[in-house]
């Protein structure tokens, strides 16, 4: 008899489980959220570990003599595209690319 007292709750005592269940989902989702957060932040440290990485070995390649300067500036000169980072390594403003050079060169011709 006591199961079937149980299984007739009344609305206040529904109202109530509702709430709390209510209420333990959105500690649910903050904690969801806080976990992903720092997912991500360690996310960002590693890809931030792995740039310094690639970058010590490219200034250990051009010590030991693998790679010389004029290479790894080309490199970076296709690369870079924020002004000051291009600053930072002595590079123009903006590269030059191929593509601007080809009008010009085109011109030069038929105007030869």
């Amino acid at each position: 008899m006591r199961t079937k007292q149980r299984a007739h709750k009344s609305a206040a005592e529904i109202e109530e489980q509702i709430a709390a269940l209510k209420k333990r989902k959105q500690q649910l989702e903050k904690q969801i959220m806080l976990t992903q957060n720092r997912k991500e932040k360690i996310r960002r440290k590693e890809e931030t570990r792995k740039k310094i990485l690639m970058g010590a070995e490219r200034l250990n390649r051009l010590k030991k003599g693998e790679m010389n300067n004029q290479q790894l500036l080309e490199e970076l000169d296709t690369y870079l595209t924020r002004p000051g980072d291009r600053a930072l390594f002595g590079l123009p403003t903006a590269p030059i690319s191929k593509e601007a050079i080809a009008p010009w060169s085109q011109t030069e011709n038929r105007a030869t």
